[in-house]
């Protein structure tokens, strides 16, 4: 474990507060006790990054061309995510799946090594754009279901964002839709990235890179509205050992 500047920070102001006259051997124990409740704080923490399987179903491709190249995209229909660890209720089939990844390939697989988050994060970087992104999704996706043609342009919409290039090939019912959705990005929208599934699929061999997605279940519901998780027993009992050996110190103190 390594602890941040902020940490080591706070470890050294308590230990400062203790008083010049504590003997070396307290003080000891009294960072042992801070570092213990400094590990632990992250664990009690509710959790926003987790690992889950993702089962990809591509029964509903839209193939969109953009800068010359035609690509595969869309609501990928059917696709579920589960699994989850730490394991949650909410879980199963998922209302949509859009690709924000224009590099790599994902196909019909599952996935149990999948990555998610809810802070608009790819391949374990943060996603340029992720808000604008977040915007269109939670604007048009849930209202795109699952007609084709307004799957399509909700995807072209997403692809603009990500490479700035327009889309061609669009149909002439599809265009101005196209248009008010890339306008309404060009004017500044944005929208909350936390309530969507961020996605990196992944499996055992960590080699290949998949392409990256985003999705949410049909409620619209996600893990990270569920309670905060209760601490494990052995997480309990180290928090109280630190908690033990600071309380300790200070009674020493006080005599």
């Amino acid at each position: 474990m390594i602890f941040d500047k902020r940490q080591m920070t706070v470890a050294k102001k308590l230990l400062n507060n203790t008083g010049g006259y504590m003997c070396a051997q307290n003080k000891i124990h009294f960072l042992i006790g801070v570092f213990c409740v400094l590990l632990l704080a992250p664990a009690m923490a509710s959790a926003d990054s987790w690992t889950a399987n993702l089962d990809v179903s591509l029964t509903n491709v839209n193939y969109i061309t953009i800068g010359g190249t035609t690509r595969g995209g869309g609501s990928f229909d059917g696709s579920t995510l589960t699994g989850f660890a730490p394991a949650i209720t909410n879980e199963g089939p998922l209302a949509f799946l859009y690709c924000i990844d224009l590099v790599h390939y994902i196909y019909d697989d599952p996935f149990p090594q999948t990555q998610v988050n809810n802070e608009g994060k790819i391949l374990g970087l943060d996603f340029t754009g992720a808000d604008k992104v977040a915007y269109l999704i939670n604007q048009y996706g849930f209202g795109a279901g699952s007609d084709e043609s307004l799957q399509t342009v909700l995807q072209a919409a997403i692809w603009h964002v990500i490479t700035g290039q327009a889309v061609t090939g669009l149909t002439i019912a599809q265009k101005p839709l196209y248009d008010q959705y890339v306008g309404e990005i060009d004017d500044g929208a944005t929208g909350d990235v936390s309530q969507l599934f961020w996605i990196t699929p992944g499996r055992q061999d960590q080699t290949i890179t998949y392409q990256a997605l985003v999705g949410a279940f049909p409620d619209g519901s996600n893990p990270w509205d569920e309670p905060n998780p209760v601490p494990e027993p052995t997480t309990m009992v180290l928090l109280g050992i630190g908690l033990l050996g600071v309380s300790a110190v200070a009674r020493r103190r006080n005599r």
